[in-house]
Order: structure tokens, then sequence, then C-alpha cells
């Protein structure tokens, strides 16, 4: 065979392995855009290595092709995604970018504040919180969390960090595998207290008045 017609032969259109790849990728698009409108909600837990067996099984099916490195490239992806999610609290779901909340009362406060890459900063200090405890969960996947709160309450904060490095009321704790608890002084007997449970899988928290 010449090399001119196996030239013929290759460029005649898409190889099994790229229309494979396009499709795992279609199918990805309409998963994430149906769980992103609420259609339903499919863990990461369930998604990601579903996503890696089907890439598996495409480069299984094409393993006489000749073009694979869209599939192991993603294959790659893919199991370093399932790695990290699998030993660091990352949550997907909650958007790119720096965000900054500064509610200023009790009603428009969220029982949960999600980033999954990117700096969010939390200003709860034009708030007048109501007797009793009030519970907040904030997470960000990749990047900074940053929590002020006023000086009338108590706070507990319980802090979970897979890598990074946390300041709490003057306190530091760094490493990997954070899993840490602050309490303020008479936080249990104090009228209005504030129970803060965050969480940033690579970075960092702060939690100041």
């Amino acid at each position: 065979m010449t090399v001119e017609t196996r030239e013929r032969r290759y460029s005649g259109g898409p190889s099994a392995g790229q229309i494979a790849l396009g499709l795992l990728l279609v199918v990805a698009g309409l998963v994430w855009l149906l769980r992103s409108i609420g259609v339903f909600d499919l863990s990461w837990d369930l998604l990601l290595p579903s996503a890696l067996i089907l890439v598996g099984a495409a480069l299984v099916a094409t393993a006489r092709g000749r073009d694979h490195g869209g599939l192991v490239f993603l294959g790659v992806v893919l199991t370093l995604a399932l790695v990290l999610t699998s030993i660091t609290p990352i949550n997907f779901s909650g958007g790119v970018g720096d965000r900054t909340v500064t509610p200023t009362t009790a009603a428009e406060l969220r029982s949960e504040y999600a980033l999954t890459v990117g700096k969010q900063t939390i200003d709860l200090r034009q708030v007048t919180f109501d007797a009793g405890e009030t519970r907040i969960a904030a997470s960000v996947g990749i990047g900074d969390l940053v929590v002020r709160v006023p000086d009338d309450v108590a706070v507990r904060a319980t802090i979970q960090i897979g890598a990074g490095n946390a300041d709490v009321m003057e306190r530091r704790f760094s490493g990997a595998n954070v899993d840490e608890t602050y309490e303020s002084e008479g936080y249990d007997t104090a009228s209005r207290r504030l129970l803060l449970d965050l969480s940033v899988g690579v970075g960092n928290i702060e939690v100041s008045r």
C-alpha cells in the first residue's frame, strides 16, 4: 500500500475515537445542563466514576483505531477529578469566580452558601441575629472562604479543609485533612449563637469580627 493510498484511507472522516469522544462530551454536557437547572440531582460521587467507565469502554471499543489522544486525555482528567473529590470536600455545583454576600437582616440569610472555584466572602456584621442558635454552612471547592461575624454573637465554627490553612478568631489550623472546631468563650450560655459549618477542598478559611 502506497503512502498516498494510506493518506486517503485515514483522511476520509473522523476516527472512531473522535466520534466516541464527541458523544461522551455531548452526554456530559446534557447531564450537567439538566443537573444545573434542577431536572434531577445526580451526585458527583456517582457521575464521575460513571463517566470514567464510559471513557474506558470507548477506549476498548476503538482499540484498533489510531486516534485515542482525546479519550486518553479525558480519562486522565476524570481520574484526577475523581481522586480529588474522594480526598477533599469539593462542591461542584456552586459556580466559579469571586462572590461577596452582605445580608442586612436575618431574613436574608441562607442556610448554605457554596462556591466551586474562587473567593467567597460572607459579611454578617450588619445582621441582627435572632435569639438562640443560627446555623450557616459555607463551602468553597478550590479557593478562599472568608466569614465576618458581628461582635454581639458567640461563634462555634467547624472547620474542614482538604489541604490549606484556616485562621479563626486568631487561632490557626493548617495542613492536610484538617478537621477542627473553634468555640468562643461562653457559647452555650450566650443569648445569640452562630454555628458555622465551613469547608474548603483546597485553599484557606478566615473567620473574624
